[in-house]
């Protein structure tokens, strides 16, 4: 699957609210998407990336989850913060 990196030039196509991804009417191969999205982290030495940085605009992303461990995530959703323990740092995501 190829993929296009969305850069800072384009912050309104990063900002963009995401689509569910369908498994019932999948908008692309899911395998596919899950196994581009894995290889893309590995090329880049990232420590993971969500869709919409690769011109993917659905709810999915990649990431470490412990050492050597990579998942990919489809349609999150919070279910609880903390305000106790903020953390504010620079987030490329």
């Amino acid at each position: 699957m190829d993929f296009q990196l969305v850069t800072e030039d384009n912050l309104d196509y990063l900002r963009q609210k995401s689509t569910p991804f369908n498994f019932e009417q999948p908008q692309c191969d899911a395998d596919d998407l899950a196994k581009g999205i894995a290889d893309y982290v590995t090329k880049a030495k990232a420590f993971g990336v969500a869709g919409v940085q690769l011109s993917m605009p659905y709810r999915v992303f990649g990431v470490y989850v412990e050492e050597g461990k990579f998942q990919v995530m489809y349609n999150p959703e919070l279910l609880l913060a903390n305000e106790q323990k903020k953390i504010v740092e620079t987030e490329g995501c």
